[in-house]
């Protein structure tokens, strides 16, 4: 027998009993987004995590990748690095739903680089993960043809690991990205 409260049944047994076929969520998800971008459209530059899951609920990955990269910016930009690597990291999730090409290669090294330097901050240069983020950016950048509109820079993973592999690789990646004259004031 249900027991029901003075208040009535609860959100939580409502869809214990009731569950929505997985098509009525995924609407939901997208109307709901899709509501708060045209009534509150500031919350896309204050709060795109909720676009960004949202939208991966909903299973409109492109747009979830896009919000997730931003929440990732957001998030770096006020120094919040450990969330921003799991934005980041939850971009990269969505985006390996996609079909590879050069566009989700070019995604996926943005998000990539974003990865890269939020483990930096939070878990060292030394630290496998962050090594492993760098190498995989190096990788898509090669295969891209080493598009100009990425920094160089960024793609240079400093690695004090006692690996040997780590320290030979973030060598050559040193003296190939090290710079040729002083940066201008």
């Amino acid at each position: 027998m249900k027991t029901f409260h003075a208040h009535g049944p609860t959100d939580r047994d409502a869809r214990s009993e009731f569950p929505a076929p997985r098509g009525t969520v995924r609407n939901t998800n997208r109307d709901l987004a899709e509501a708060l971008e045209t009534h509150f459209p500031e919350l896309m530059e204050t709060q795109p995590e909720i676009f960004a899951q949202r939208y991966a609920e909903a299973g409109l990955v492109e747009k979830s990748v896009a919000f997730w990269g931003k929440a990732g910016d957001r998030s770096t930009a006020r120094s919040a690095m450990a969330e921003a690597a799991a934005q980041f990291q939850k971009g990269l999730d969505q985006l390996a739903l996609l079909s590879n090409n050069p566009e989700r290669q070019r995604q996926e090294l943005e998000l990539g680089i974003g990865l890269a330097a939020s483990l930096e901050a939070v878990k060292g240069q030394a630290a496998p993960e962050t090594g492993d983020a760098y190498a995989r950016a190096r990788e898509l950048w090669e295969q891209l043809g080493s598009p100009s509109e990425f920094p160089s820079g960024s793609l240079w993973p400093v690695s004090l690991s006692r690996e040997p592999r780590r320290i030979r690789f973030g060598a050559a990646i040193g003296r190939e990205f090290a710079p040729t004259k002083p940066p201008t004031q």
